[in-house]
């Protein structure tokens, strides 16, 4: 082969490798270019957005500088806890008094008072109000409970648990609770009677409290009948004050019952024995005029 053919070709191999370089690159560019442009678009579509939010957070500052001041009284939020806190103090309820009875340390004061004393006087009423109020009558009742499965023997235990019993059913409305307390009273006093027919506590305490049940059991024959048995008992023993009080139950049992002539006749009976009594002077001298009236 010449020389000048064989440079001519070479000459002319070259151009063609450019002109096919140059044929292929901007076919590869379009393809990239296609290949872009769903991320381009995405981008664009998000600054887009961002620009949006960045406009409507700009007038919402602008706004809020514009808008008025919180009336006085008004709390910054970062400022509610503390808020809340002072209001809590502010209503705080009074610290309860201490009281004067312990459910600890006098428990045995109170017992021995009850065992020591005539419980069912009209002055005990302040006693036995502390006693609840202290919230020491749990303590004393559990405390009756286990002298009396100690000394299971002793009639005057039992009527001091019975009437524990019968002051813890004051807590309780009337219901359920209140009258199961008071089955347990009765219960605990018919116990003492059966150890001690003659004991006065027991049966002045089992009437009174089958007076105080509830109507629909049906228990005002049965206090009647206790009343009376206890009123002949009294009548065969000396006098004593504390004897007033079953003639002025017994009337009002009657009275109660629709028994008017039986009820006056009750107080009148106790009256002459208490002239001095002014419960019974009182129903008497009330339930005369309503029967002279009615005449």
């Amino acid at each position: 082969m010449k020389p000048l053919p064989l440079l001519l070709l070479c000459t002319l191999a070259g151009s063609g490798g450019s002109l096919v370089a140059s044929s292929i690159a901007p076919t590869r560019s379009r393809a990239a270019e296609d290949t872009n442009a769903p991320d381009i678009a995405r981008l664009n579509a998000r600054l887009t957005e961002l620009g949006r939010r960045a406009e409507e957070l700009e007038r919402a500052v602008a706004k809020a500088r514009l808008a008025p001041t919180a009336p006085q009284g008004r709390t910054a939020l970062g400022g509610v806890d503390a808020a809340v806190e002072r209001w809590m103090k502010r209503h705080a309820p009074e610290p309860a008094a201490p009281a004067t009875l312990d459910p600890g340390d006098d428990v045995d004061r109170a017992v021995d008072h009850i065992l020591s004393s005539d419980v069912f006087g009209d002055d005990e009423l302040g006693f036995w109000k502390e006693l609840r109020e202290s919230g020491a009558i749990d303590a004393v009742l559990a405390r009756m409970e286990e002298l009396v499965e100690r000394s299971p023997y002793d009639p005057e235990l039992r009527v001091a648990l019975a009437q524990v019993l019968v002051q813890k059913s004051f807590e309780r409305g009337a219901g359920p609770e209140r009258e199961v307390l008071l089955d347990r009273a009765e219960e605990t006093y018919a116990g003492a009677l059966e150890l001690d027919e003659e004991n006065w506590r027991a049966r002045y305490g089992r009437a009174v409290t089958l007076s105080s049940r509830a109507a629909f059991l049906g228990k005002t024959p049965e206090a009647i009948g206790e009343f009376e048995r206890l009123i002949a008992q009294q009548e065969r023993s000396p006098s004593e004050p504390r004897f007033a009080a079953s003639y002025y139950f017994l009337g009002n049992l009657y009275a109660q019952s629709g028994e008017s002539d039986k009820a006056l006749e009750a107080w009148r009976r106790g009256l002459a024995r208490f002239p001095n009594d002014a419960r019974l002077a009182e129903q008497v001298s009330t339930y005369a005029e309503l029967e002279g009236g009615g005449r």
